[in-house]
């Protein structure tokens, strides 16, 4: 996707805008602890993307349980096998959910 992509978070949706001459689709689906994904092309890309968590964190305050995540981009260029990854975004928000006890919650301010 690099730069002639974009992919903003949606309240019920994804929300995507291809800026490229290329064709995309999207396939999407869930396990009990994993979200798998990958994406077509109607014309050869080669580059092989990953997109993955490089660190999580929970901290509780105030009785609520906030997680931290860096998410970054893993390259692979197909012909050469170079590896270039990339951090997209730190994203940050409030758990509404259950969480593992094995899970660390730190305590203390976000």
């Amino acid at each position: 996707m690099g730069t002639d992509a974009t992919v903003n978070e949606g309240w019920l949706d994804l929300k995507v805008c291809n800026k490229t001459e290329n064709t995309f689709q999207i396939e999407i689906d869930f396990d009990d602890n994993t979200m798998y994904g990958r994406i077509l092309a109607k014309n050869v890309v080669n580059i092989e993307y990953s997109v993955f968590n490089s660190s999580v964190t929970y901290r509780k305050q105030d009785e609520k349980i906030y997680q931290t995540a860096s998410v970054c981009r893993m390259e692979t260029d197909k012909d050469s096998g170079r590896k270039t990854e990339r951090k997209l975004y730190v994203n940050w928000c409030q758990i509404g959910c259950w969480i593992p006890d094995n899970i660390k919650i730190e305590e203390g301010g976000v």
